[in-house]
């Protein structure tokens, strides 16, 4: 929310044990070992199944829905959709921006969290296939969560639960927002007038 990427700061660090636990679960299941019996949940790649799916994806469809009233919204969403498909959330993160946007900060957090735990525990119980294959971070995630587990249907449909929990924890933040967007742009097209006049 600061404009810091929180991916290539923490990774420094937490890729050390994610890729790890990612390659001994890879290591596990060459040896016979079933996917739900894997040892480790948490791989590199289980927040494309959780966080940008319950984030980006729900502004972005915002974004289109409030284009009638906030005209300039069409063509960043335009241009963001083909990123955010491919995990690539930045154009969303900068060009809206999300960063540095108290409107947004809230449900930003919090649909992270909730969906981070509830993939988490998806995963754990078998619902989630647990993920053995690494492929690139850029993979669209649906097709990440059924691939990286061998075949998990389960991974497919968690992206679409965090995408539906993101729109309904987003909404009311999101028409907020849209509502004094709405209103700087009238203030500014009178005081335009006036000067004009």
């Amino acid at each position: 929310m600061c404009g810091l990427h929180g991916d290539n700061i923490t990774g420094a660090v937490t890729n050390v044990f994610t890729n790890q636990w990612l390659a001994d679960n890879n290591t596990a299941f060459t040896a016979g070992t079933l996917v739900k019996d894997l040892p480790y949940v948490w791989t590199p790649n289980l927040c494309r199944l959780s966080q940008w799916v319950s984030s980006c994806w729900p502004i972005l469809i915002y974004m289109f829905m409030s284009s009638k009233k906030l005209p300039h919204l069409k063509p960043l969403a335009t241009i963001c959709l083909p990123p955010a498909i491919f995990c690539i959330i930045e154009p969303i993160m900068f060009g809206l921006p999300v960063v540095m946007n108290g409107f947004l900060l809230i449900p930003f957090i919090l649909t992270h969290t909730l969906t981070g735990a509830l993939t988490y525990w998806l995963t754990s119980i078998g619902f989630v296939g647990k993920m053995y294959m690494s492929l690139p971070w850029a993979t669209p995630s649906p097709i990440l969560g059924y691939l990286s587990a061998g075949g998990s249907v389960g991974g497919i449909i968690i992206v679409f639960i965090n995408l539906a929990i993101g729109l309904v924890i987003f909404y009311p933040f999101w028409k907020a927002y849209e509502k004094s967007e709405v209103k700087r742009i009238e203030e500014e097209a009178a005081a335009t007038a006036g000067a004009t006049a």
